[in-house]
């Protein structure tokens, strides 16, 4: 309202962004797609939708400033409403909500508030804004995320043998890649800078780490570099293109930004060979029956034409995300039922003979949720078994898979805290059972 001179604009009506933007300052129309359109076309509205705002921005540093103070105005508030107005549970003082495992294409659990008309989507609450999310008495709380977990199901889906290589190593692949695209730092400088929080590489935006990052998943699903640049946004385009020696890259015009991040993308299949040719093949699989299986045996039917390539990325992104979904759900299958699986879509299950690691309230750990690739729960430290089942979880979610013959497993990493948030601590597994309740508590 400052900015605007205007005590009555309100950065959450469509109608007085899309005025402000479009109508004051001069930008060109652009529909919820970001394409270009006249203003005198007919039936036709300029969007104020993220996608469109975001190439908007390109256009003009001044539609940035505004744009950036529309987006900075709304998050905070778009987070405190999850906290606030979700109707906290005053007489349990608990955080209730509701998972449902068909939710989404993925098989990932989709969440929402609870049936009882309390709590929120506990998915959507971002880790600066959970703290207030806090264990019970005598409990710790735990998030155990399945690391690069996409990359690996790329990786062995693929049957690249660089790719394998990259994920089956001790190695931060997004570290790697990232001393790959910009060789002013090393892979252990972007390590270094990782557990530092340097901004330099962690940057939500501009860290080297994090535009990395969108390249590989970008580069793993077929993204084209128009659809990267976009993702990315302009800054982080600019940002990657000053490490690499170009100083005036704050002068380049839109197609130049376009052209330069597409150079990454080729970057990245001339390190990986193995991608490309997988497309095709999984191309040909649309083409022919439009059904496909994940890793884990679930099987999908395409509804797209499948010439297009936007349901051509559908697919290959499929074959990441699914399998991460399948992974995790496999995990609750034994802990929560005793069931191990007899197979998996490529063979034997290597495990399927041994006893299931069931996990209950009474071992000390209850699962709570599932958030995109992490389960979190909460471990009662006064039972005398919690350690050991910790560790049994971990032991769960590292089982290995089989894919075109090549067994694998996708690595977890552990965080303990009271809090639930950026102040969790992350745990090495072999450190687990000397865990002390008085330290982890306090």
């Amino acid at each position: 309202r400052k900015i605007t001179y205007d005590s009555d604009f309100n950065p959450e009506s469509p109608v007085h962004t899309s005025h402000l933007i479009y109508g004051i300052l001069g930008a060109q129309p652009r529909d919820a797609d970001g394409k270009r359109r006249s203003a005198k076309s007919r039936n036709f509205s300029p969007s104020s939708g993220e996608k469109a705002f975001k190439l908007v921005k390109t256009e003009n540093p001044m539609y940035a400033i505004y744009i950036d103070a529309i987006h900075d105005a709304k998050r905070p508030k778009k987070q405190i409403t999850n906290v606030i107005q979700m109707g906290m549970n005053l007489t349990t003082k608990q955080f209730r909500y509701a998972l449902n495992a068909a939710g989404t294409e993925t098989w990932r659990y989709s969440g929402k508030s609870s049936h009882f008309w309390d709590g929120t989507n506990p998915q959507n609450l971002k880790k600066k804004y959970r703290d207030w999310l806090v264990a019970g008495k005598n409990e710790i709380l735990f998030d155990i995320d399945y690391s690069q977990s996409d990359d690996y199901f790329v990786a062995f889906e693929s049957q690249c043998l660089a790719k394998i290589k990259a994920v089956s190593s001790d190695k931060d692949t997004h570290a790697i890649h990232t001393a790959f695209f910009f060789g002013t730092v090393t892979y252990d400088e972007v390590i270094k800078g990782k557990e530092a929080d340097d901004p330099f590489i962690t940057h939500p935006t501009t860290g080297l780490r994090m535009i990395t990052k969108r390249i590989g998943h970008g580069a793993n699903f077929q993204m084209a570099a128009g659809t990267l640049y976009v993702t990315m946004g302009k800054e982080a385009v600019i940002a990657a293109a000053k490490v690499n020696g170009h100083d005036d890259a704050h002068k380049w015009t839109e197609r130049e930004l376009i052209q330069f991040i597409g150079t990454f993308l080729t970057r990245y299949h001339i390190m990986y060979p193995g991608l490309r040719p997988w497309y095709k093949d999984i191309a040909e699989l649309l083409i022919q029956d439009g059904y496909a299986t994940n890793a884990c045996g679930q099987t999908r039917k395409f509804m797209g034409m499948p010439t297009n390539p936007a349901t051509q990325r559908e697919l290959t992104a499929f074959y990441g995300q699914s399998g991460t979904a399948g992974n995790m759900n496999r995990v609750f299958d034994e802990i929560n039922f005793g069931y191990i699986p007899e197979k998996f879509r490529d063979g034997l299950n290597p495990h399927r003979n041994e006893k299931p690691l069931i996990i209950d309230g009474n071992q000390g750990i209850l699962t709570r949720l599932q958030v995109h690739d992490s389960i979190v729960g909460s471990v009662n430290v006064k039972n005398a078994n919690w350690k050991e089942s910790l560790n049994n979880l971990l032991t769960v979610m590292e089982r290995p898979l089989t894919i075109h013959g090549r067994e694998f497993f996708v690595p977890a990493n552990l965080e303990i805290g009271k809090r639930w948030g950026k102040s969790m601590k992350n745990i090495a597994r072999e450190n687990i059972m000397s865990l002390d309740s008085v330290t982890v508590l306090s």
